[in-house]
């Protein structure tokens, strides 16, 4: 669902939803997005449960800045989340 509402707001970033991984420093995940901009920055956008705690903003995933957001805050809002993501990703 994000995934498809980032690729809906900037078809200019290349998007690729991945296999489940482990995240040094998050644990687990399942599912992270990988976002790739035309300069060639990238990121992974972890969805975490309800109950989990945000992960280290300066954490990286094979060279992605890894972005954690709240499966809630998807949830409840998704014009809010896609944006949250957006602002990390494009500045």
């Amino acid at each position: 669902m994000l995934a498809s509402d980032i690729q809906r707001y900037r078809d200019d970033l290349n998007l690729e939803v991945q296999d489940d991984c482990e995240i040094e420093g998050i644990g687990y995940v399942s599912s992270p997005i990988r976002i790739t901009r035309s300069d060639g920055g990238a990121f992974v956008v972890v969805v975490l449960g309800p109950l989990e705690d945000a992960a280290d903003e300066s954490l990286e995933h094979e060279g992605a800045t890894a972005i954690s957001i709240n499966e809630l805050m998807i949830r409840g809002n998704l014009p809010d989340a896609t944006n949250s993501v957006l602002e990390r990703v494009i500045g």
